[in-house]
């Protein structure tokens, strides 16, 4: 059997040891029976059209391709619009998702369990795109009133 193949996205918004950490995934990736064919590191905020190695990621997938990310924030802490624009291309491409210890859905999956491997895998993608998003809708909105306070 070929070993799948992992992408690794790694994302810190401001400290550059958060990236360090993330340094881990590769290591776990490889336990989980991974081929880790790359790995793409943004440092810094940034919006969609700010994230060169995101994209370059989303250009390189291949089918049956999963990425692998610390927390899912990491690629959803985007406008609503793209993070819908990246699930379409997730499901064009067949790639998946996978973050330790929450959506560690095995690969190693055959029959019967591939079709209840994908549903999951849907179904839980969409939940915490969901709940990411609320949480960045939340944040953006306490920011929005720190700054008008400020001014």
């Amino acid at each position: 059997m070929k070993q799948p193949i992992a992408r690794i996205y790694q994302w810190a918004s401001s400290d550059a040891t958060e990236l360090a950490h993330q340094d881990a995934l590769r290591v776990e990736a490889q336990a989980m029976g991974y081929t880790v064919t790359a790995t793409y590191s943004e440092e810094g905020a940034g919006a969609w059209g700010e994230r060169p190695q995101l994209q370059r990621l989303l250009n390189d997938l291949k089918e049956g391709d999963t990425i692998i990310v610390e927390h899912l924030n990491r690629i959803t802490l985007l406008p609503l619009d793209k993070v819908v624009a990246l699930v379409g291309i997730l499901g064009a491409k067949g790639a998946t998702v996978s973050i330790p210890g929450l959506l560690d859905l095995s690969h190693t999956a055959k029959g019967p369990a591939v079709i209840v491997r994908e549903t999951m895998q849907a179904m839980l993608l969409k939940v915490v795109l969901y709940q990411c998003r609320s949480h960045w809708e939340a944040r953006s909105k306490r920011q929005e009133q720190v700054y008008d306070i400020a001014r």
